[in-house]
């Protein structure tokens, strides 16, 4: 039974480090933006998403046909599900960008992006307690540093906003308003993944 959730654990931490990796795609086009990186960083959110949803599926499909005791199959179901979000966003983040072709990005889009990328960071690193769940005190630093990744993000969310509604230029507001609420969608659902994977170690106290 250890080997089987080992190998469920392995699953949810290669998933993670898919989003990890799109989140760091997206912030580094926002970082060195240009319409040669943009091209690229689409080709390898493609390659990111087609891989994270190929895990997903496999997860699904074995948690379909097995048990797996103690960590509930909805539990593992919940966490592919917010480790594919991050992925989803940044990727439509990247396909707004193509579509509108900016010359350059708004200077706040680096303070939003930023937050993005350190927390799918440390839900790539938090993945990992998965192996080792039941030795954990509690609370879990590794999933208390996704929280605080994101913590300051309403503020720069709201601030990045107001900029743009300030600027006054009606096309600038078509795209990079919903390219931030991409941002905050793939930041909620790090948020999400960290209060599930609390929920898990609760539960397997």
């Amino acid at each position: 039974m250890a080997k089987k959730a080992n190998e469920y654990a392995e699953l949810i931490t290669v998933l993670a480090g898919s989003s990890a990796s799109a989140a760091k795609e997206l912030f580094e086009v926002c970082t060195d933006f240009s319409s040669s990186r943009l091209l690229r960083a689409a080709q390898v959110m493609q390659q990111e998403k087609k891989k994270a949803a190929g895990l997903r599926q496999a997860l699904t499909d074995r948690l379909y046909r097995e048990f797996l005791p103690p960590i509930a199959g909805e539990d593992l179901l919940l966490l592919s599900h917010l480790l594919f979000e991050p992925v989803l966003a940044a990727e439509e983040a990247l396909l707004l960008m193509q579509a509108f072709r900016p010359r350059t990005v708004r200077p706040e889009l680096v303070s939003v992006a930023a937050p993005f990328a350190d927390a799918c960071a440390k839900a790539k690193d938090a993945a990992g307690i998965l192996f080792t769940f039941k030795t954990l005190p509690l609370p879990c630093a590794a999933v208390s540093q996704i929280s605080e990744c994101v913590n300051g993000f309403p503020a720069l969310y709201a601030a990045a906003l107001r900029r743009l509604h300030d600027s006054g230029d009606p096309r600038a507001d078509a795209l990079w308003r919903p390219v931030y609420a991409c941002i905050a969608h793939g930041c909620a659902a790090c948020r999400s993944f960290a209060d599930a994977l609390n929920g898990i170690l609760l539960k397997n106290l």
